[in-house]
């Protein structure tokens, strides 16, 4: 039987690989600039090193990682008919981007291992950059806010 640890490591491991087939995904479409794909590139990679860590922390809690699914799968997931220029991939990812930063806040005072309560702290913080850069690209004030809000109905994109 898991523990709590490794099922929030592995809900946090599903959201980092959907990341990844999303950027992926974007890159693919032809309609980034070459500037906004280095960027969707350099997320993919920080995205790739959060996959890493927490496959082998599940694995030291002697959990089973889970499996990432196939790109036909997380095509399903992603409202591809609406994603048809550069500005709309580019909101859409920073929705992701900031989902990701509340959705790892929240997990932190669930976990029982409190040195991966603070790994998972350190992510939410990778991905507060992620959507600060992503805001700063659509022409926004990149940190609108002084504290990460706890839920999405707390902040505006």
């Amino acid at each position: 039987m898991e523990n709590n640890d490794v099922k929030l490591l592995n809900v946090a491991l599903g959201l980092e690989q959907f990341a990844i087939a999303a950027y992926e995904i974007a890159a693919g479409t032809g309609l980034l600039s070459e500037e906004t794909i280095k960027t969707a590139k350099l997320f993919q990679s920080h995205h790739g090193h959060h996959v890493a860590k927490l496959r082998e922390t599940i694995e030291k809690l002697g959990g089973e990682p889970v499996k990432a699914l196939s790109k036909e799968e997380y095509l399903k997931q992603m409202p591809i008919e609406k994603l048809a220029d550069q500005e709309v991939i580019v909101r859409y990812a920073l929705s992701l981007e900031k989902k990701a930063t509340i959705a790892y806040l929240g997990t932190v005072k669930e976990f029982e291992n409190r040195e991966i309560a603070q790994a998972t702290a350190s992510i939410s913080g990778d991905e507060a950059m992620h959507w600060a850069a992503l805001r700063q690209a659509l022409g926004m004030i990149p940190v609108h806010i002084s504290f990460i809000p706890l839920s999405e109905d707390e902040v505006e994109d």
